[in-house]
């Protein structure tokens, strides 16, 4: 479980089908959690039907992952 709340705190958006085989559930259940979600303001929508993605909202004043700098080489 904690690898998937990891994956899902990226900025990757997941498509449904995705998260339900990650998480060992129904597509129907993951997609019922990520509108409750959605509705308490932790979860974003993009796209419809089959190409329907989710993703969790960035945090005001924190970069993106693509804004951060790498990590040094060997560390």
């Amino acid at each position: 479980m904690r690898t998937c709340w990891r994956c899902w705190r990226t900025a990757r958006a997941w498509a449904t089908s995705a998260l339900a085989l990650a998480l060992g559930v129904s597509a129907r259940t993951v997609q019922r959690a990520l509108e409750a979600l959605a509705e308490a303001g932790r979860a974003e929508r993009f796209g419809r039907g089959r190409a329907c993605r989710w993703r969790a909202p960035a945090v005001p004043g924190f970069p993106t992952g693509l804004l951060l700098p790498a990590p040094p080489h060997g560390g």
